[in-house]
């Protein structure tokens, strides 16, 4: 690849960011500006109007103007994705089902998103700064949503412990739900994790604000799944980072024991806790059932293929569910791609872990830091939809940040004369 790429600095981890903005326009037009945007037929046109634009853009530069040489068994699993789901979508229609029509797109578009932000990168590579400033950048995010998700809310928020029901309020910035806005905020606290770790001049102070106001909005959305993933994420990074210390072990105890008591010694908020964050009565808030219908679906060439990831929710409305996903990654994978599917996902994984594992090598604390990130992802997973290679504002960030920004650092520690490039 053309060295001229040596001085590109910044600009593209810049633009991995600004793909993200890109897949959220939409959404926070629906939310705040056209309500009921995102039910019309033009909804879809937009994001598949986005996708193109950044897919677009990232496959033209490197591709034809740059002229980056590919690793082919990268290309070979980029395929796959494709293929194999096609080859659900024949066995699907051959056994009578109705297939979306749109999955047979979706298909293509699983080619197309493996390509650009893991084949093409698996050949860039991001220096620290770079890294640092694309977390900065999800940092400046959260907090634009969070205090967004303030000032809208103010008086909800300053009088949560009172409320009686969950579901009575809704503070979710401006995304559609509470658990996207809670997703957002997950992303931020290790991004914001990643800088104070990183003991810079001066930052600890803004990063200690940057963790407050992450709390009091990831506590405010009530997302349990999130909230649970975000303190798996901390106390385990903590405990990897500092395995072989005692004073920050006991530092850290004394924080929960303190923070404990406080807790403890307020009714109001024991009461909060106990009724509208760990909510045991409402069990997994009808999960469960979504879990069993999409294990229904299942019979023994489904299983291997899946039925099509847009067909398997029209399958859900069928079954006279509101909800169009099974709130489980790995059901949703089963249905939508089988076995297979579940397979491909795991070797895409399983190469970005490989990517960490070198990080840590020669970046602990960065590499610990992704290695718990993907922990926690995989608890976070199991009770929410998870997706890297579609369309849209969720699939983007995912394979982003936790994909695309990992190759990329990784690629920065092997040697500059082996078959990789720099990008920055």
């Amino acid at each position: 690849m053309n060295k001229a790429l040596n001085n590109m600095n910044n600009k593209f981890v810049i633009g991995l960011f600004f793909c993200i903005v890109l897949n959220l326009l939409p959404i926070v037009l629906s939310s705040t500006i056209i309500p009921g945007f995102h039910s019309s037929g033009i909804y879809p046109f937009v994001v598949g109007l986005n996708y193109i634009i950044q897919a677009g853009v990232i496959i033209f530069y490197f591709v034809i103007i740059k002229k980056i040489k590919l690793k082919r068994n990268l290309l070979i699993l980029a395929f796959y994705f494709m293929f194999f789901q096609w080859v659900s979508l024949l066995i699907t229609s051959m056994s009578g089902r109705n297939v979306v029509y749109f999955d047979y797109l979706n298909a293509i578009i699983r080619f197309i998103s493996v390509f650009a932000f893991i084949c093409i990168p698996s050949q860039l590579r991001i220096s620290t700064k770079s890294l640092y400033t694309f977390m900065n950048l999800i940092i400046w995010l959260g907090l634009f949503a969070s205090i967004y998700n303030i000032a809208v809310n103010f008086s909800g928020i300053i009088n949560i412990t009172n409320i009686s029901n969950p579901y009575a309020v809704n503070f979710q910035s401006f995304y559609l739900n509470r658990n996207s806005f809670a997703q957002l905020l997950f992303f931020s606290i290790i991004a914001n994790t990643y800088l104070f770790f990183r003991k810079e001049k001066g930052n600890s102070p803004r990063l200690l604000v940057n963790y407050l106001i992450f709390g009091v909005n990831i506590i405010a959305t009530l997302s349990r799944t999130a909230m649970l993933s975000v303190s798996l994420f901390i106390f385990i990074f903590y405990v990897l980072l500092y395995r072989k210390k005692v004073a920050p072990k006991i530092v850290m105890l004394v924080i929960i024991i303190i923070t404990g008591g406080i807790i403890l010694s307020q009714e109001s908020i024991v009461n909060f806790i106990t009724n509208m964050l760990i909510r045991q009565d409402m069990g997994t808030t009808n999960r469960s059932n979504l879990w069993r219908i999409g294990v229904e679906f299942l019979d023994i060439k489904s299983l291997i293929f899946g039925t099509g990831y847009f067909t398997s929710k029209e399958l859900i409305k069928i079954s006279g569910y509101s909800h169009v996903q099974f709130h489980n990654f790995y059901i949703e994978t089963l249905v939508g791609g089988g076995i297979v599917d579940l397979i491909l996902h795991s070797l895409l994984i399983g190469y970005v872990l490989r990517k960490i594992n070198h990080i840590i090598k020669n970046d602990r604390t960065t590499g610990i830091l992704y290695f718990t990130g993907y922990i926690s992802l995989g608890v976070y997973a199991m009770f929410e939809s998870v997706s890297f290679v579609s369309m849209g504002y969720v699939d983007s960030f995912f394979i982003i940040f936790f994909m695309t920004v990992p190759i990329l650092y990784a690629n920065s520690f092997i040697n500059s004369n082996s078959d990789y490039d720099i990008d920055t």
